[in-house]
């Protein structure tokens, strides 16, 4: 079982799709107009520092991801992707065109980008499978868990005051805390407006059958196009479960192969910290 995986925000890196955009100069001419800006001097030169914002950052991610896809002459069994990553296998799936996948990652950018009311956290420890327990019991319960992402690494969504007040006490029982670099608290609670914004949006879109099966980073289930549009809003406010969605892989398939599509080997070192 060969499984194509797309990574999320956090995986951008300056310099990504050098080695594919002179392949595809009429899918980034097409972007760029879409756009409004050059998508492939983002990518490679970034030179007003916008790679890293929210607004940027998932329309450049999905292309490049995208079109390493493409580039790929082995086709998977099945697709999975994290967070943002999703788009990127509903591509490789043929559910939308490239253009029309980049149009509503964009959408979904402005959405995301405007909610503008938190933050998020990385907590990294020896073991994070029962890191609810912890939150009990600093009674820190306007914190959700945004992503569980390995044995070892789980992010939390809050507001920015809260998650200050929360660090001290994760270092004081030897968890390493990063805050993130992000304007919102994504796949929390807390960006129910902008989920209920982009379910409004979708609904008015029609999209193709699936060619290959998409694994939600949800639930571990294959995607059905009678719950996509569900999919995609609610993953706003849902937790990405990437540890237990591996983790049941694995067990499902004896022989399985991952394969990371795009930029970065952040979820190739997740799946080496899972189990």
């Amino acid at each position: 079982m060969r499984i194509y995986m797309f990574p999320g925000q956090g995986s951008q890196a300056k310099g990504m799709g050098k080695s594919v955009f002179e392949h595809f100069p009429v899918q980034c001419d097409s972007a760029a107009k879409l756009l409004g800006y050059d998508i492939v001097d983002l990518c490679l030169n970034d030179n007003n520092n916008q790679l890293n914002q929210t607004y940027y950052t998932q329309p450049a991610l999905y292309f490049v991801s995208a079109l390493t896809f493409l580039s790929v002459d082995d086709k998977p069994d099945c697709l999975l992707g994290h967070s943002l990553g999703l788009y990127a296998a509903l591509f490789a799936a043929g559910v939308f065109s490239l253009e029309k996948g980049l149009e509503v990652v964009l959408k979904r950018a402005e959405l995301m980008a405007e909610a503008n009311n938190g933050s998020m956290m990385a907590v990294i420890g020896d073991d994070l499978t029962q890191f609810e327990d912890e939150l009990i019991k600093l009674e820190f319960y306007d914190i959700d868990i945004a992503n569980y992402n390995s044995d070892n690494q789980i992010v939390l969504s809050g507001s920015q005051t809260r998650l200050t007040e929360l660090q001290p006490f994760l270092e004081e029982l030897a968890y390493k805390v990063i805050l993130l670099p992000v304007s919102g608290a994504f796949h929390s609670r807390y960006m129910k407006p902008a989920s209920a914004a982009f379910l409004d949006y979708l609904s008015k879109k029609t999209f193709n059958d699936f060619q290959l099966p998409v694994i939600s980073s949800i639930n571990g289930e294959v995607l059905t196009m009678s719950h996509l549009i569900e999919e995609l809003a609610y993953q706003l406010i849902l937790p990405v479960r990437w540890r237990h969605v591996v983790s049941y892989l694995k067990k499902k398939w004896q022989t399985i192969e991952f394969q990371e599509i795009g930029p970065g080997s952040v979820l190739s070192t997740l799946n080496k910290q899972i189990n």
